[in-house]
């Protein structure tokens, strides 16, 4: 796979709308850091294929078989265990490529499951260092981390932002850790929580584009957004000096 951006790293997420959060928050992080930064010239954003823009966590099994990849290393019996799994493998996978990326970004919700963010940054810490593995973890699920940039642009969003926080007791924005990632009909149902604040596309863009990134630091310390960032500037940012 060739381009012609001085960095490419690869992304494996769930969905399409997950790696673009990831890596536009990537770009405005790296951006505020170094003063030549423009992220369309310098980086690009990959999957296994020409054309990917990111690996979908779904097909790493599947693309490992038809690359006869296989995983190395023993496997703690635990629940996350099938997340640790995935990532080993998503990691081998990048390695075959003709030219291994700069870096790799593991997009993955928590579904307020402790154990996946232990696996994951356990994985992460003990020692793979073919190149530098970010974790981008949102808890419990993406949306908490654009509801954390929304900010009310007229009368009818206040009120919605209004109704919200009576309905849930508490500022969405400033505790989106409280929010829940099942129950499709609950009020606390962060997808839910979304739609009544945000429903076009472009205006949830705005949330996490245009938000100052220390307000976003801020709201987001318990839903993994503040150690995103923090991991972006440690294991991400070398790269660029």
């Amino acid at each position: 796979m060739t381009t012609g951006a001085a960095f490419r790293f690869g992304i494996v997420a769930e969905a399409e709308a997950d790696a673009v959060v990831a890596t536009d928050l990537a770009g405005r992080v790296l951006g505020a850091e170094v003063l030549w930064f423009q992220q369309a010239a310098y980086v690009s954003w990959q999957g296994l294929h020409a054309g990917d823009s990111f690996l979908p966590w779904r097909r790493v099994k599947e693309e490992a078989q038809q690359r006869r990849v296989v995983r190395h290393g023993k496997f703690r019996a635990s629940p996350g265990m099938f997340d640790e799994r995935r990532a080993r493998l998503a990691m081998r996978l990048f390695l075959t490529l003709g030219t291994p990326p700069d870096g790799v970004i593991l997009v993955r919700d928590t579904d307020a499951k402790g154990e996946r963010k232990e696996i994951l940054e356990r994985f992460r810490d003990e020692g793979f260092s073919a190149f530098p593995v970010v974790l981008a973890l949102p808890h419990p699920k993406l949306e908490c981390w654009i509801i954390a940039g929304f900010e009310a642009r007229d009368s009818s969003e206040e009120t919605a932002l209004k109704e919200a926080r009576q309905r849930l007791g508490f500022d969405p924005r400033q505790h989106a850790d409280r929010l829940s990632a099942e129950g499709k009909k609950g009020k606390k149902n962060a997808k839910i929580v979304l739609d009544s604040l945000a429903m076009a596309w472009d205006r949830r863009c705005a949330c996490w584009l245009e938000t100052d990134l220390e307000i976003l630091s801020s709201r987001g310390a318990r839903t993994g957004l503040k150690a995103y960032f923090e991991d972006l500037r440690e294991r991400l940012l070398p790269l660029f000096f």
